[in-house]
């Protein structure tokens, strides 16, 4: 009777989760930043998005050619699609320099570096 019941409970576990599917990341993208300022400081503002496959939540962060790195940030998706994430680094020389937006999970994914340059000299 409880082989009987344990396989029961183990059909019901595994018809569940295969209805409900298993949460990824699809894609992630990085548009061209914005500039704004003159140099005390410039705000260079980088809009991306991460793309998922359903509900769930994804753990990212953003990396910098400085070698800085954000706190790692969490997004929760209620459905499929693509959710906007933004970064703002503010630099007060001239800088030619690069940001990464970097999904932790639930996979390891990277967009390209996309780079900006923010000249301060006369």
């Amino acid at each position: 009777m409880r082989t009987i019941l344990l396989i029961f409970v183990c059909t019901l576990l595994l018809a569940a989760s295969a209805g409900q599917g298993q949460f990824n990341i699809s894609g992630v993208g990085l548009d061209p930043p914005a500039l704004t300022g003159n140099c005390h400081p410039t705000h260079v503002h980088f809009v991306g998005r991460i793309i998922g496959t359903g509900p769930g939540e994804a753990a990212y962060e953003w990396l910098r050619s400085d070698h800085g790195t954000s706190p790692v940030h969490h997004l929760r998706f209620t459905k499929q699609g693509a959710m906007p994430v933004s970064y703002d680094w503010s630099v007060s020389a001239t800088t030619h320099g690069w940001v990464v937006l970097h999904v932790i999970s639930p996979r390891d994914v990277k967009t390209r570096n996309v780079t900006f340059t923010v000249n301060c000299g006369r």
